[in-house]
């Protein structure tokens, strides 16, 4: 097993690898995001924001939300530059009370939810 130089996270944990400088993937993505010109991102976002509300048919985005703090930043984002998204869940067999409720206050932010669930026996074939 090796451990990354910098954060010490094992390269047995899903989706991380360690370069041969023995620095992890996820330290190499939190490093890149110096480099972003955020300034520049927020107004290439606020232009998509401005031509999806131009629509002005129903929904102006829609996203996925899992009830976990990144999809709800997301939802709480476009309510921010106006925009009046759909959010949509695959409900999982055993959702947390936590994310229950998480999802419960973005509805009660005034945005629809779908939170759609498949057949069990279809769903343990995935």
């Amino acid at each position: 097993m090796k451990y990354c130089n910098r954060c010490i996270i094992p390269d047995t944990r899903p989706g991380i690898r360690i370069n041969a400088s023995g620095v992890c993937s996820a330290c190499l993505a939190h490093d890149a995001k110096a480099k972003i010109d955020w300034p520049q991102r927020r107004e290439e976002f606020k232009a998509i924001a401005e031509s999806a509300k131009k629509r002005g048919r129903g929904y102006d985005c829609v996203i996925p939300v899992s009830g976990g703090k990144d999809s709800t930043w997301q939802v709480v984002t476009c309510l921010g530059y106006g925009l009046h998204p759909l959010a949509v869940t695959w409900k999982p067999p055993a959702r947390t009370d936590l994310g229950r409720k998480n999802l419960e206050n973005l509805v009660n932010l005034g945005v629809d939810h779908i939170d759609f669930q498949i057949n069990p026996e279809v769903e343990k074939k995935f």
